[in-house]
């Protein structure tokens, strides 16, 4: 019982000192990720004159998986392109690799074909609720997953800031994996053989073991993990099963 309260107390700490201080942590994140010349820089994107464009942990992690598992001639396809469809574009422009991309809001499909084509990259991009519209089967799918609690977005009013002006883009259920657990259930069908899925989560506001259940769940097995220091972000490098594995 005392393990218990002391537990329930480190919690009740933790949620006091995140209210506290994640409105300024937002406030001061949301300059620098939507600035054009931070975006320029980490990713090769220029910008003409949209707003509400940003990247986070996880888009930057997820850019050092890319470089660390993508071969040459790869297919990929990225979930969830977002406004501006930054780690799609620097893969065109860094590394002559061309992915397809999907996003369930018809707006950001928009947004993002505009700014490739300003970026002179083309891309294949369209309107898709996860694999509702894709045919093709991929070396590699990647997905910066909406992984943040219901509760916690309404509470800090996510919506509206830098690229979340849709609850779907973040919105990850009340554990954080509910969202993910939809997308590895569709996602081995479309994958290669061999074929890797790159699943990119921000543990601040998911903890690890509801990941780890949800992907022992599915018929899936973890290859890799991708970490880096000072990056709450950490993306699960994920390939099926082997049969009676």
């Amino acid at each position: 019982m005392a393990e218990v309260n002391i537990q329930r107390l480190k919690k009740s700490f933790r949620n006091s000192i995140v209210n506290l201080l994640y409105p300024l942590y937002l406030s001061i994140a949301k300059s620098i990720r939507t600035h054009p010349l931070s975006i320029r820089c980490l990713f090769n994107v220029r910008l003409y004159n949209e707003k509400n464009i940003s990247w986070d942990f996880t888009t930057l992690i997820l850019k050092h998986a890319l470089r660390k598992r993508l071969k040459p001639n790869m297919s990929v396809l990225e979930i969830g392109v977002g406004r501006a469809a930054l780690l799609c574009i620097y893969l065109g422009r860094k590394l002559n690799i061309k992915p397809d991309g999907v996003d369930i809001i018809a707006d950001r499909v928009d947004s993002s074909l505009r700014i490739a084509r300003y970026n002179h990259t083309p891309l294949r991009i369209w309107q898709s609720d996860f694999f509702e519209q894709v045919e093709n089967k991929y070396d590699l799918i990647f997905w910066n997953a909406s992984y943040i609690p219901t509760g916690f977005g309404n509470k800090h009013h996510l919506t509206g800031q830098g690229d979340l002006g849709d609850t779907r883009a973040w919105d990850g259920g009340d554990s954080g994996a509910v969202a993910i657990a939809r997308f590895l259930s569709q996602a081995p069908q479309y994958l290669s053989v061999n074929g890797e899925i790159l699943l990119g989560v921000n543990h601040f506001h998911v903890p690890r073991e509801n990941i780890s259940r949800v992907i022992q769940a599915h018929s899936l097995t973890i290859i890799d993990l991708i970490s880096r220091p000072f990056n709450p972000s950490l993306v699960y490098v994920l390939g099926k099963k082997e049969e009676g594995g």
